[in-house]
Formats: C-alpha cells, structure tokens, sequence
C-alpha cells in the first residue's frame, strides 16, 4: 500500500508540474540545456556553452555571446509537414535583441518573436505551420554584439481541430484535442489560418488570456475569415463573468462574430477592425483600453459592415471609433445598438468617413475630461452620410458636446449629409448639446433634428456655425423641446444660417430663446411655443420679440407656459397639444416608429399626448393624418 500511495503522489506531482504542452511528444532535443548537446553554433558566436551561471528551470541553460549581429546557436529538427506548431523558450538577455527563429527546410523564416526587456527571464512563445519539407530549424540569433541565455526550449505539433468546434480554458493544454473536456490554453494559434467558415470557438467563462504573445501588441490576432452567412463565432462556455481576453485584432478579415468577450486592458485599442468587414459584436464590454474600446477603420478601399449590439464601454479614450480613410473610401453599414457607453476620458461613440447605419437605443453618459474638450462628446459625427441617430439617452457629457455634426471641405474628411437625430433625450450637457459645425464648402445637406427632449444644458441647445465660403444648407428643426439651457435654446453663430423650426417648445432657456442676432435671412418658423418668464425669445434681423410680441414674427406662434410634467411632457390641459403643424406623412409617422397622432393635429414639442382613462387605457380619439379620410380628421 505505501508503494501503490508513493507512486500515487508521484503521479499527481508529475501532473501538476508539467508545462502546458506535456501530453504531445516533444520535439526538441535538450530544451532543458541539462545536457552540453544538440545546440550547435550559427556563424561564430564567441561563446556557445552550459551554464549554471543563470538557470529558468533546473540547473543549467545555454549561454551564448555574439561579436555581431545574426549570430547564436540553433537546432536542426523533422517535422511533419503541414501541421500547426508551438516552440516556447525562456530567454535572459543583457544587452540588445534576441530573436528566436524557426526556418523551414528552404529557409524560409515562418515564425519570429522577440522582446526587448533585459534583466530578466522573458518568454516567447509563437505558433507556425511547418512547410512542405520536413526539415526545419530552431534558431536564437542576436541582433547585434549581445550576450544572452536560453533555457526550457519545447516545441510540439498541436492536434488537429475535431470537427468545427475549438474549447480555450485557461487551464487546459495547448497539447490537448480543443474539446469541452480536454480544452487548449492560450489563444495564439488563431493567428493562423486553422479556423474555417463556421467554425465556433468557445473560451471559458471567468478566464482571463493577458499575455501578449512576442512582435504582437495584442493578446489574440486573428488569421482565418468566416464566409457570408457562416461567420468565424467566438463565444463562451461553462459558468461566471465574460471571458477576459486583452485585446483582439481581424486585420483584414471577415465574418467574424464574438459574442460575451469583454476586453481590458489592452495597451492600443481592445478590438482593432483594421480593414475588416461584416464583424458582430454581442454583448462584449470593452474596458480601460489605452486608447479605443472599439477601432474599425480601412487603409485602402472602402469596407463594410460592423454591427455592435449590447455591452459595455467604459475606462477608454474613445469608446466605439470608426474612422474611414477619405471622402472617396470610407467604411459603410455601421450599426451600433442598445450600447452603454460611460466614463470614456474622450467619446463614447465616434464615427468619422462613415456612409449608411444606425446609432439607437444607447446610453451614454458621464464621458469626457476637462483636459482637452475638443474632444469631449457623448456621440460624435464627422464627414458621413445617411446616419440615423435616435432613441438614445445621452447624459451629463463632461464639459463638450452631447452630439456633434461635422463637416470639412478637404478632400479627406467631404461633408455630413442626411444625418437625422430623431427621438433623443440630451440631458444635463456640459457644453452645447447638439453642435452642427461646417468647415470649408460642405453643406451638410438634409440635416434634421426631430422630436427630442434637449434638457438642463449648462450652454445651448443647438448650436450652428460654418466658416466656410458657401452658403451652409437648410437645417430642418421640428417637434423638439427645449427646457431649461442656460445658454439659448437655438443660436447661430455665423450670419445667414439657413434653419427651418416648426412645432418646437421652447421654454426657459437662455435669453433669448433663439439668438440669430447675426443672420439677416436664413430662419423661418412656424407654430413654436415660446416662453419665459421675462426677457427676449428671438433676436433675428436686427430686431428682438418678447413672448408678448413673437406673434408679430411668427402668426401661429403660441405665447404661453406648456404645462410640461417632470418628465417635460405635455400634461392634459397644455396649451401645446393639437396646435402644431403637420409635418410627416403617416406613412412617415409609422416608419419612424412614432405615437399615431391624435386629435385635431399634432402636438408642439418632443411628446404627442395621450388622454388616459382611469384605467389606464388610451382614450379613442379618432387619428390625424393630412388626407381626406373618414378615419382621419382633416388638415
């Protein structure tokens, strides 16, 4: 029985010690450097030998001083070809670079890693697939003159994948299968080509792969691409938090999904999108990343499609950043959905260069610094087209913009057109909180600004400026309320800005309520509600219009207090409701997801009213539309 336990122990010893790649066959002969064998010199090294001057594991390792540079020791070895590898070694370096190469039979280099750090033992450790001939060759060379020390050198081939499906947990076996029960290790052997389309990668759920593997910046970078309709899935599997992996990279490839991966900590960006199209994320959080949560952008043609939908963005400089290269290419089909994205030293949402998508049903909030506020915003929007933006909570933007429109004449930003920011709550902004800017000849055509609540800014409203030489283009500003601004509810800061307002509230912003104090033409209103309790509410062509007077500017102007409730809706006997002017169609009103109006026509400002009965059920009133229908009351 002693002897059985002996052996027992002996076992679960063996088993705890063991490195990562223990159950495959080792290929390296004399990794450990126990042994004075198997390491010949390459191009006349000073000195290759033992040492026990300097040992990672055991009592020896291999040191070697080089006179120059491409000099060191290295080790012929046979290797099936064809096959995914992975060679690990511990290096200590005293002076300059060591690299450690793996050539194929025609030496041809398929692996190289290194790391800059003296004083201490590094490890490097690279994944390659072996070329068509069987032999191979592991080398350490110098950079330069150096002295430095090798020791635990191994290198094994991986098993193939079983069938679609790869399993990584932080306490499996790069030497295993990849099944659920006998999962990889690390994540570094998807920078090769060994994913197809269809392919699911499970991490385990509570993990975290910090280890940023040599001559990479990021913890895992991809080599494989999905197909249409079949993408690459990452996910996760078992129990506990989102995997944590720091930072990932598609470089220039395709249908790829991740879905709860969270990202921390990465030193550049957590997910890089370089060049890369047709990317999900689902419910993945990147946090405290040194520069962008999310960074999608192209360096040559444009690219398409990226969807983000659920997670958290917190900690980063920018939270979600896509930027094109130019006018001529820019990224197309954005969708970011259901986001919240908080506490971002800069923005929380930034697309520039960016054609066709959507940004709805977000919170943002909290984002921004007083360090540098031109690049303080809660969603910022530079040279794109056909954006809608709507539905979201954007709240207390430290000291910048809650939304920023940007246009630039130059030929690599072009202008902002067709941009819609319908059905948004701007609350509590530190600096404006929607800002339409227009540099250059671009006009930022189609811009409309519809049924939102702009609420308790420390500076304005809306704000409107264009330096550039050409006349900006009309600004469509309708069924929005705007409450409480410490600044005006409306200013233009540059003359003759051309804005369209019908059916907004206005109510006790700064005075006065719309500053177009600079604008001779430009500005045409209709059936707004304008209120303060003293002061001007319009200053336009060189005159002003108190509340008692704004009926001699705008005939169908109403010139009394709301009604509004805490929530800045109208209550029922709001002098607001019915009084505006039609505006969109019915067929509009449906396809933005609207209130069906009702009434005698629609109501002023960002709320449609409904009569409730006490039970809580919506009065019948019959539906307003601007057709002659025996359903509808009439225009």
């Amino acid at each position: 029985m002693k002897r059985i336990f002996f052996v027992i122990c002996l076992l679960i010893t063996m088993m705890i010690s063991a490195p990562l790649w223990a159950s495959r066959t080792e290929l390296v002969v004399n990794g450990t450097m126990e042994a004075d064998s198997s390491w010949d010199s390459y191009d006349g090294p000073t000195i290759n030998e033992r040492s026990n001057t300097r040992a990672y594991a055991g009592t020896y390792s291999r040191h070697v001083v080089t006179p120059g540079g491409s000099k060191g020791i290295k080790q012929d070895i046979v290797l099936t070809a064809g096959k995914l590898h992975k060679v690990t070694a511990r290096i200590w370096q005293t002076s300059d670079f060591v690299y450690m190469t793996i050539y194929d039979g025609d030496y041809n280099n398929i692996a190289q890693g290194s790391k800059n750090t003296q004083g201490s033992w590094l490890e490097i450790t690279l994944f390659f697939i072996s070329g068509t001939a069987t032999n191979h060759h592991v080398f350490f060379l110098s950079s330069g003159a150096a002295e430095f020390y090798v020791d635990e050198v191994s290198l094994i081939q991986m098993e193939d994948i079983t069938g679609s499906t790869v399993y990584v947990a932080s306490s499996g076996n790069d030497g295993d299968a990849g099944t659920a029960a006998a999962p990889w290790a690390t994540l570094g052997a998807f920078e090769k080509d060994i994913l197809g389309a269809g392919y699911k990668v499970y991490l385990n759920r509570g993990d975290s792969w910090t280890n940023i593997p040599a001559n990479k910046t990021l913890a895992m970078t991809l080599g494989s691409s999905g197909g249409s309709g079949n993408p690459i899935i990452f996910s996760s599997y078992g129990t506990g938090a989102n995997p944590v992996v720091k930072g990932i990279s598609t470089n220039a490839k395709s249908y790829i999904a991740f879905n709860e991966i969270n990202i921390n900590g990465s030193p550049t960006h957590g997910f890089v999108l370089t060049d890369s199209e047709f990317i999900t994320l689902i419910n993945c959080s990147p946090s405290n990343n040194t520069i962008y949560g999310v960074y999608w952008n192209n360096t040559a043609t444009t690219k398409s499609t990226l969807t983000i939908l659920g997670g958290t963005f917190t900690g980063n400089v920018y939270g979600i950043h896509t930027s094109g290269l130019n006018a001529a290419n820019r990224l197309e089909n954005l969708s970011i959905q259901n986001v919240t994205a908080h506490s971002n030293l800069g923005t929380g949402i930034y697309v520039s260069k960016t054609n066709t998508g959507r940004i709805s049903s977000n919170y943002i909030y909290s984002n921004g610094n007083a360090v540098d506020p031109a690049e303080d915003y809660g969603i910022a929007i530079s040279a794109c087209n056909d954006l809608i933006v709507e539905n979201n909570l954007v709240d207390g933007t430290i000291n910048g913009r809650q939304i920023e429109v940007y246009s630039d004449s130059d030929a690599e930003h072009g202008s902002s057109n067709n941009i819609a920011i319908r059905k948004n709550r701007f609350l509590n902004g530190g600096a404006r909180s929607i800002n339409i800017g227009t540099d250059g000849d671009q006009t930022a055509t189609g811009m409309v600004i519809a049924y939102n609540f702009i609420v308790g800014d420390a500076s304005y409203g809306l704000l409107m400026e264009h330096t550039g030489a050409g006349q900006a283009a009309l600004i469509s500003v309708y069924n929005n309320t705007f409450a409480g601004c410490l600044g005006s509810a409306i200013i233009a800061t540059s003359a003759n800005f051309p804005v369209s307002a019908t059916n907004n509230i206005f109510f006790f912003n700064g005075a006065p309520e719309l500053d177009f104090s600079l604008s001779s033409s430009g500005l045409t209103t209709s059936n707004n509600l304008w209120y303060r309790a003293s002061g001007n509410v319009l200053s336009y062509n060189g005159a002003t219009y108190t509340k008692a007077t704004i009926s001699t500017f705008e005939a169908t102007a109403v010139a009394s207090d709301p009604l509004l409730d805490s929530n800045y809706h109208l209550t029922e006997n709001s002098p607001a409701r019915n009084a505006g002017k039609p505006v969109l169609t019915l067929a509009q009103i449906m396809a933005w997801n609207l209130p069906l109006i009702r009434g005698k026509g629609p109501d002023i400002g960002a709320h449609e009213f409904y009569a409730y009965d006490v039970n809580e059920d919506a009065l019948e009133e019959p539906v307003f539309c601007p057709t002659n229908s025996s359903s509808c009351y009439v225009q």
